[in-house]
């Protein structure tokens, strides 16, 4: 599955297991979902994916389904 590595990265950021974790995954699902924890997942991910959101997109982004939406495309395949 293409998102995968969108999944282990949250998972190694908030110290789950990545079974645990799905593209539907969210703020207040997981514990160390916080706004930290938030700030510090995003930060993976744009380093990760060398990708870099607006500050706009780093609020709205709350779910894995939407920061995988808001990949470019070449970073999703």
């Amino acid at each position: 599955m293409p998102h995968q590595q969108l999944i282990k990265t949250a998972a190694q950021v908030f110290r789950v297991p990545e079974e645990s974790l799905t593209l539907e995954t969210g703020m207040g699902d997981i514990e160390a979902w916080d706004s930290l924890g938030h700030l510090r997942l995003m930060m993976e991910i744009e380093q990760e994916f060398a990708v870099q959101f607006s500050t706009e997109q780093l609020r709205q982004l709350t779910s894995l389904s939407e920061i995988w939406e808001a990949l470019p495309e070449k970073e999703r395949n």
